[in-house]
Order: C-alpha cells, then sequence, then structure tokens
C-alpha cells in the first residue's frame, strides 16, 4: 500500500520521459519558497533579540562625530527596532533566495550557464558587501563629520531623530551597494548582448581620446564640446600634422568653425 502511494506520487512528479510535469515544478517551488520564508521569520526573531546591538553599530560613527539622537513619536524608538530586524532579515534571506532560484533553473541550464550564474551570485553578493562597507568606513563618517562642523547661524541646533538618521544609512548602504554591482552588470549586459564595445564607445563620447587633438605635444582646448562638423575639421588638421604648414593652412581655412586659437600653432608668415 505505502508502495503504490509512493509510486502515484512519483507520477504526479514525473512523466513518463523523465521529466518533470507542471505539478512538480508548482510543488519545487512552493517547497522553496517555504524555505525563504522560514528563513527570514528566523531572521527577523533572531535579530530581535540583538536589535539593540544593531542600533548601536549604526549610530557608533555619528556618536564619533559628536552627534545626540532624539525620537520625535511615542513609538519611533520601538519602530526602529522593529525595522532594522527586519531589514537584517531580509539581507539574509537574500542570499538564500538567490541560491533557490539557482537551484530551481538549475535543470533547465547548461554546464556554461551554471558556471556564469553561480560566479554573478557570489561576485554580486562580494560587491554589494563591498560597497556597504566602503559607505559605513568612509562615506558616512565623512559625510557626518562635514555636516557637523558645517558652519552657518548659531541660532540653529541640531535635533536629529533617530529615525531620519536611520533612513539616512540605508540610502547610503543601497546606493554604494548599486555602485559598486555596475562592473558586474556590465558584464551581464555584455553576455547577453545588449552592451557591447561599439553602444559603449558612442555612448562615452566626450570622454574619447579621438574628441581631444593633439597638436606640437599640446591638447588643443575645446576641441571635446564641438559639433560634428568642427570635430571633423580638428581631425583633419591632426592627420595634417605630418604635411608642409602650407597644406595645414589650407585645411584650417576650409573649416570654419574651427577655434583662432588653432592658428597660434602655425607661423605667422603662412597667412599672408
Amino acid at each position: 500500500m505505502a508502495t503504490n502511494v509512493k509510486r502515484k506520487k512519483k507520477a504526479e512528479v514525473m512523466s513518463d520521459d523523465g521529466s518533470m510535469t507542471l505539478t512538480g515544478h508548482l510543488k519545487e517551488l512552493r517547497n522553496r519558497l517555504i524555505i525563504c520564508a522560514a528563513v527570514f521569520v528566523v531572521g527577523v526573531i533572531g535579530f530581535l533579540a540583538i536589535s539593540d546591538k544593531l542600533i548601536d553599530l549604526l549610530t557608533a560613527m555619528a556618536m564619533n562625530a559628536n552627534y545626540t539622537f532624539v525620537f520625535l513619536a511615542p513609538q519611533e524608538k520601538l519602530m526602529q527596532y522593529f525595522r532594522v530586524s527586519l531589514i537584517a532579515a531580509v539581507i539574509v534571506t537574500i542570499p538564500v533566495a538567490l541560491y533557490q532560484v539557482y537551484a530551481f533553473a538549475k535543470p533547465g541550464l547548461k554546464r556554461s550557464e551554471r558556471f556564469f550564474f553561480r560566479l554573478v551570485l557570489l561576485f554580486g553578493l562580494a560587491l554589494f558587501c563591498v560597497g556597504v562597507l566602503f559607505a559605513y568606513k568612509v562615506t558616512l563618517p565623512f559625510m557626518l563629520n562635514f555636516l557637523v562642523t558645517l558652519e552657518g547661524t548659531d541660532y540653529i541646533t541640531a535635533s536629529i531623530s533617530i529615525e531620519s538618521y536611520i533612513n539616512l544609512c540605508l540610502t547610503m548602504f543601497i546606493i554604494f551597494g548599486c555602485v559598486f554591482e555596475m562592473p558586474l552588470v556590465t558584464i551581464i549586459l555584455a553576455k547577453m548582448g545588449i552592451a557591447n564595445p561599439e553602444i559603449m564607445k558612442k555612448g562615452r563620447g566626450v570622454a574619447s581620446g579621438h574628441d581631444h587633438p593633439v597638436q606640437n605635444g599640446h591638447h588643443l582646448p575645446g576641441a571635446a564640446q564641438e559639433s560634428p562638423r568642427r570635430r571633423h575639421c580638428l581631425h583633419l588638421l591632426h592627420c595634417s600634422c605630418g604635411h608642409p604648414a602650407r597644406y595645414r593652412v589650407a585645411v584650417l581655412r576650409g573649416c570654419a568653425h574651427v577655434p583662432a586659437v588653432l592658428y597660434q600653432h602655425l607661423p605667422q608668415r603662412h597667412f599672408l
């Protein structure tokens, strides 16, 4: 009897050709969602027990800059403990959820795709953590010291609420974490064919080295902000550096949009 029940359950999950049925996929997805939810709930309960230490960790860099905090509503202080616990639980759950996504999609991926997926997960989490650490150790202390020493009218005093301070910390963490993810995002877009070197060169535009012609070892000013026709004339001038001076004068006189400062690089006798 038990064997028949097992065979029936297996038939619901696996088809005759060995592939998983829709019911099997839904059951697997349900199990993985349950795992993520369980990790989140356990994380919330665990971080609530040490929420005061998390608040101390966030406010330590501000206390070094002689900040004092207040709460403007009766429930504000309590809500920050719950808020920090929830955010910490989400941070712990995200790696687990990403792994569950990878495990769910793994049977349908090629070997090279599985390897690339694992690298993306690993380096993505590592880069985000580095960005958050950079914001915590470098950016936020510098910003807080600058803001507290900002000169102004003497009658304005600081009454900083703990909620606004935590909002600032979380905003900076998210911004720098996302900024540090940009190299990985670029690699992913290049792998997908969305971003290629040609598109990136076009987007680079002004920063391109070809927009800064050089003559006699000096960068010609104003070239990076010129129109396409003007840049074309500057390019002709740059290509004519090996020709006689009269040839360069002819190039300059044929380009009405070339700045007059370019004529300073040529002998005056050739303009006669």
